[in-house]
Formats: C-alpha cells, sequence, structure tokens
C-alpha cells in the first residue's frame, strides 16, 4: 500500500492550525513550528527524495560551488553562471570546503550544498510570516498564508537542491520586509 505524503503533509498543517486555533498557541510559535516541519521535509527531500540534477540547472550551480570551494575565488567562466549574484555560491562554497575537512567522499559532496537551500526556504517562511503580520496584522492569515507557501511542490523542489532560487526568496522577502518597514 502506496501512502500519499501530500495527504499526510496538507492533514498535518491543517491539524496544527485547528490546534493554534483550540489551545490560543502562540502565533510566533505556530509559525516557527510550521518553518521547522518544513525545513525536515525539505532536509528529507534534499537527502533522499529529490535526485540529483532534477532541480534546474542543478549541475551548474553545482560545479560553480565547487569551483568556489576548491580555488577559494569566483570563476571567471562557467556556462554563464557567472553573471548569478556570487553570494550564495560563496556561501555554499565556503559549506562545501568545511566539509572537506570530514568527507572527501563525492556522493556526499553533491548533497552537503543542498541544505543552504533548505535552511534558506524555511527562513524564507519565517520571513513572510512577519510580513504578512505586518501587512495584514491577522494572525490566521499570516498562518494560512506560509503554510499554502510550504505546500508549493516548486518551492520545496527549488529548496531542496543546489541552486539561488530558495536564497534569492529570501532575500528578497527580508527586503519587502524591512520596505514594509521602512514605509511604515
Amino acid at each position: 500500500m502506496r501512502i500519499n505524503l501530500k495527504i499526510i503533509k496538507t492533514a498535518f498543517l491543517l491539524y496544527l492550525l485547528e490546534a493554534y486555533r483550540k489551545l490560543e498557541m502562540n502565533e510566533h510559535y505556530a509559525a516557527y513550528l510550521i518553518s521547522l516541519i518544513f525545513l525536515v521535509k525539505l532536509i528529507f527531500f534534499a537527502a533522499w527524495i529529490t535526485p540529483y540534477g532534477l532541480v534546474p540547472d542543478e549541475t551548474n550551480h553545482w560545479y560553480y560551488v565547487k569551483y568556489i570551494a576548491d580555488h577559494l575565488s569566483l570563476p571567471r567562466e562557467l556556462t554563464g553562471l557567472q553573471y548569478h549574484p556570487p553570494l550564495y555560491y560563496l556561501i555554499d562554497g565556503i559549506i562545501l570546503r568545511i566539509s572537506f575537512l570530514f568527507t572527501t567522499e563525492m556522493q556526499y559532496q553533491f548533497y552537503i550544498p543542498r541544505f543552504l537551500s533548505c535552511f534558506a526556504a524555511s527562513f524564507s517562511l519565517l520571513v513572510l510570516y512577519y510580513t504578512f503580520m505586518e501587512v495584514s496584522k491577522n494572525k490566521s492569515f499570516s498562518l494560512m498564508a506560509i503554510v499554502l507557501i510550504s505546500l508549493l511542490p516548486s518551492f520545496a523542489i527549488l529548496g531542496s537542491g543546489v541552486n539561488h532560487d530558495a536564497f534569492l526568496v529570501l532575500v528578497m522577502s527580508l527586503a519587502v520586509y524591512y520596505w514594509i518597514k521602512f514605509i511604515k
């Protein structure tokens, strides 16, 4: 018998929202819990579910990170990726370089850079929660919004692979949040 993980995940998140309503849970606690569950899901996807290369251009992004980890510098030319913002690749290159201290096996080197995307996507849910709270002042709306975002399959796939998209969502979410705070 095959278990549909999407149904289980949706039911669990709806259960969390109902528990929030009944127990009058602190809204920040609920948002952190949703973000943590999403992080665990992304790590599970990154390590066991998402095959290497499924995320768009993952091999090119991985080679960019690997180049930085090996040479401690930005590449001059690398299949057009040198035009992408380098902050994600620099951070991921440092993480990969540190992992060389613990393992030199290629199978792990393919998956270790994925975890920055996992953390960035998960943290972006928290930033988006605070952004929605700042705009709407409605706890239920803000929680439901981040639950719906966490259910987007494309966000989960991008958050479980080597690419700068999840990190870019985080940076842009922070920019929007602070822009709204600045305007108020």
